[in-house]
């Protein structure tokens, strides 16, 4: 057999090697070969097809030691699998390094680092030195780990790329530090997960991974040019801390990222940090995400971000926007948000320069604006069907600074400070419920205003504010008739402020804009065509005031249980549960 070496690095590897008709190995004391360097050493030939190692239970991991203190197969140049024989039990195995246009695939192993540092291929240009991650792929190489776990891990990545794609499924990484925690985006040693590319289409990706107990940030995506991409599906990522924002998740220069069913717990600096590229994040847990600028997202340099079905528990900014800070990029979209406690300072959930901010279907309760308003922007604010309750501070909901604001079937209960303050162009107050609260504006009387059809009841001052007079359609001091399940919890956020039967929102709205039946839009956060389908007349608590249509056993029964859905009210997503079920 030959050796090959790279100049300036200190690991020589054996070419992988195949025997004429041979496509796996069997490794083991019991079986063909013991080590995979003993199945290299015995084919001697070059590889023209994928090679299969399979690790059996009496399979002894020191045998992949060499002579010069490094893995035996640290680095491979052709496809490449290693596996267990037996799917979903694990086999120890050191580290790996895929490079040089390599396809690698690991299954079912528990990766055991040993070598403290070399020099990296990746590296050698500039005679740099870093610390060897668990899993390495460079050189347009493909790495992918499925049920690959690495544990107490110390100053040491984990999985890395660079100018190669990452793929990572269902992977465990628990109890590991890596360096510093600081973002310089050339020293890969502070990154848990990470990939750099100075080529344009590298790809990470994440499926059902968790991170737990790391120093972060723990997943990084840096691009020197072009355009990179980074893919999340479902996962955790928990207990990460650093020095700088994005401790869970941090982006450099033109990245995409796509993420969706993503757990993200106690981040210690702004849970995320995105720069250029379209971001769009949905069906996010976020539970005590704080930092500087942004508790749960840090957006600049250009990014554009969407947020959908997003649970966000408080999450903190010390300057601003518990939930978004964007100092950069054209707009901010949320839909689908429940933040609950937590906020910040000045935009205690949102906060924008310059960036376009729109809520739908979203839902505030508990969260505090220090000293400014909850949503604040420059450019332009849109929301419907929201809800914003128990809002503790005096500070305005909306702070503007010259943009315009456009305000259509929200609910504000309890809030204790004015709707919008500062200054705004035009303003769209239409369709909204106002109760128990303060004034309607704390600011600059708007040049262009549209106010009608809204209802106010029980709040602390009769007059609107600068500018504001009563227009078409509004109902003043008319009681909304909530549904009896809010009332008598008003402080719970989980219970929404519906409309009851007979309610004055029902069917009070503008009369151009309709519900999803067709009728004159409701007042509130669940009138018009967007918004979510709520409760209505049926109690979940008494199970007598649920009739089953038909017998409970055979379809018919459960079709008919099916088609009352609508009419009982039950909110679209337990629609479509209950189809899943059907199905």
């Amino acid at each position: 057999y030959e050796i090959q070496c790279v100049t300036g690095v200190q690991t020589c590897a054996l070419p992988i090697s195949l025997a004429s008709g041979a496509t796996t190995f069997t490794i083991g004391t019991n079986q063909d070969y013991a080590s995979v360097s003993a199945a290299l050493i015995a084919e001697g030939s070059t590889a023209s097809q994928p090679i299969e190692f399979l690790l059996y239970p009496d399979y002894n991991e020191s045998y992949e030691i060499s002579t010069n203190g490094y893995p035996m197969g640290l680095a491979f140049s052709v496809d490449v699998i290693i596996r267990s024989s037996d799917p979903g039990e694990s086999r120890v195995f050191r580290e790996v390094h895929a490079y040089n246009a390599a396809n690698v695939t690991l299954v079912d192993l528990e990766i055991t680092p040993v070598a403290a540092s070399y020099t990296d291929p990746m590296e050698r240009g500039s005679g740099g030195t870093i610390h060897h991650a668990a899993m390495l792929a460079t050189e347009d190489s493909s790495l992918t780990a499925e049920r690959v776990s690495v544990t107490g891990l110390a100053s040491r990545g984990l999985a890395w790329a660079s100018d190669s794609d990452l793929t990572l499924i269902d992977c465990s990484f628990v109890g590991n530090t890596p360096e510093t925690g600081n973002t310089n985006p050339y020293e890969f040693k502070n990154y848990a997960v990470a990939l750099r590319s100075a080529e344009s289409g590298h790809t990470l990706t994440l499926v059902d991974t968790e991170i737990d107990n790391a120093s972060g940030p723990a997943i990084a995506v840096y691009s020197d040019s072009g355009s990179q991409s980074l893919n999340i599906t479902g996962g955790r990522i928990a207990n990460v801390g650093g020095e700088s924002a994005g401790s869970a998740a941090l982006t450099f220069g033109e990245v995409d990222t796509t993420v969706s069913g993503l757990s993200i717990e106690n981040a210690g600096n702004t849970a995320v940090q995105l720069g250029a590229g379209q971001h769009d994040w949905r069906m996010l847990d976020i539970v005590e995400g704080k930092g500087a600028q942004g508790g749960a997202f840090h957006l600049a340099d250009g990014g554009n971000l969407a947020l959908n079905e997003v649970v966000c528990k408080e999450c903190y900014g010390e300057q601003g926007g518990g939930l978004v800070y964007a100092r950069g990029g054209t707009s901010v979209k949320v839909a689908d948000l429940h933040m609950i406690g937590g906020g910040g300072r000045e935009g205690g959930a949102l906060y924008a320069e310059g960036v376009a901010l729109s809520v739908e279907n979203g839902r505030f309760c508990g969260v505090a604006n220090d000293n400014g308003p909850l949503i604040s922007t420059s450019s332009q604010i849109y929301v419907i069907n929201t809800v914003f309750r128990n809002l503790p501070v005096n500070a305005p909901l909306f702070g503007g600074q010259g943009g315009d604001l456009s305000l259509v079937n929200n609910t504000f209960v309890d809030n204790a400070g004015p709707i919008f303050g500062g200054v705004f162009t035009g303003v769209e107050f239409i369709n909204n419920a106002v109760v128990a609260g303060t004034t309607l504006n704390a600011g600059e009387a708007p040049i262009d205003l549209t106010f009608s059809y809204n209802l106010f009841y029980d709040n602390v001052e009769a007059d609107f504010g600068l500018g504001i007079q009563a227009g078409e359609g509004n109902q003043i001091n008319v009681e909304p008739g909530f549904d009896p399940a809010f009332l008598a919890d008003p402080t719970n956020c989980e219970i929404d402020p519906v409309p009851d039967t007979g309610s004055a929102l029902i069917d009070a709205g503008d009369p151009n804009i309709a519900d999803k039946d067709g009728t004159i839009s409701d007042i509130g956060a669940f009138g018009g065509p967007g918004a979510e389908d709520f409760e209505l007349g049926w109690n979940p608590a008494d199970p007598s005031e649920l009739t089953l249509m038909g017998g409970c056993s055979g379809g018919g029964g459960l079709a008919g249980f099916l088609l009352a859905l609508p009419l009982l009210g039950l909110n679209r997503k337990r629609r479509e549960w209950a189809k899943q079920e059907q199905g």
